[in-house]
């Protein structure tokens, strides 16, 4: 239950399953899950600098225990 986890380097992968949990890459083309209530917060390049794509567990589609990646600035299911 609410915890907290971060990856960082290429293509990492990381979930966080607790309810209110979050979950963090720094690494590019990583994928990343979180249980009930989570956040989960992916980063991108956009052409010219680096974005943070956040998603809320609950909120706008983003589903518990789905992992996710970052296509165009958005979270996409993997």
């Amino acid at each position: 239950y609410a915890s907290k986890l971060a990856a960082s380097g290429y293509a990492s992968k990381l979930a966080a399953s607790g309810d209110a949990s979050i979950a963090m890459s720094a690494g590019y083309e990583s994928h990343a899950s979180a249980g009930s209530n989570g956040v989960i917060a992916l980063t991108y390049w956009d052409g010219s600098r680096p974005r943070v794509a956040v998603g809320y567990v609950g909120e706008n589609g983003i589903k518990p225990n789905v992992s996710y990646r970052v296509v165009n600035g958005a979270l996409v299911e993997v």
